[in-house]
């Protein structure tokens, strides 16, 4: 599979992501946002991928109820540093976001986790989605029987409205 083409429909980058995670860094980004924002719907989310370029750091916007939330998407092969967590927290605060979310397909140095803890006392709440959380997502997505934001580990990713919304 052509893992560059955009034109592949979401459910079939599902499928294949589901069957052969470690393909993820093949894939193409906007492929990975698109898939970002799909899988969220499934969990209860509306979800609005913004432009590809000049998004201002925001790849996705979640919304549920009154809560909205900005994603960052990286496809990354190295661990997401300090940095880039402010970055992000910066695009936040530009596009008036409350909270925010930075999901990845590798991991975050301590320093990436330190910062979003402080963030979030500050009243800025970054969650953190490594590889294995999204790919927890994404299999959770997939089930056919079950698609529900009910079946999320609420303690572990802390997606529940009160920690998202928290300030």
């Amino acid at each position: 599979m052509n893992l560059d083409d955009v034109t592949i429909p979401t459910t079939t980058i599902r499928d294949y992501l589901a069957a052969k995670w470690d393909a993820r860094f093949d894939l193409h980004p906007r492929l990975l946002e698109e898939t970002v924002a799909s899988v969220f719907r499934d969990h209860g989310y509306s979800a609005e991928v913004t432009g590809y370029s000049n998004d201002g750091g925001i790849d996705v916007i979640l919304r549920r109820g009154s809560i909205q939330v900005g994603v960052q998407v990286k496809r990354y092969g190295s661990k997401i540093g300090v940095e880039q967590i402010r970055a992000f927290a910066g695009a936040l605060i530009l596009a008036g976001l409350p909270s925010g979310m930075f999901v990845t397909t590798s991991s975050f140095t301590a320093h990436a986790k330190t910062a979003a803890k402080r963030y979030a006392r500050s009243g800025i709440p970054v969650q953190l989605l490594n590889s294995d959380d999204f790919y927890f997502a994404l299999g959770i997505a997939q089930r056919e029987a079950h698609r529900s934001i009910d079946e999320f580990d609420l303690t572990s990713l802390r997606l529940n409205s009160t920690v998202v919304a928290a300030t």
